[in-house]
């Protein structure tokens, strides 16, 4: 017993093949778009991040300068206030 066997034209698979071909292009012209595109994104956020930190390093130094002078003038008053109630 014989089986009967469909067989596809020359031009239907050059042509069936070559619209795979461009499908497969075009996908993959869309994934690299696509990754560029998350790419970009996750770029603007680490830079955005990255400033915010930066600022709050900048902050924080300039409020530890700050509570130290704050100290230092306190500190400076108490004896000032000492030597005016110690003086003779």
């Amino acid at each position: 017993m014989m089986h009967k066997r469909n067989f596809i034209q020359p031009e239907n698979l050059v042509g069936s093949q070559l619209m795979r071909s461009l499908q497969t292009r075009r996908e993959r012209g869309q994934t690299i778009i696509v990754a560029l595109i998350v790419l970009g994104i996750l770029l603007i956020l680490g830079l955005v991040f990255l400033g915010i930190i930066s600022r709050s390093v900048g902050d924080s130094a300039r409020l530890q300068t700050r509570s130290l002078a704050n100290d230092l003038a306190e500190s400076g008053i108490r004896y000032a206030h000492n030597q005016l109630l110690t003086s003779s």
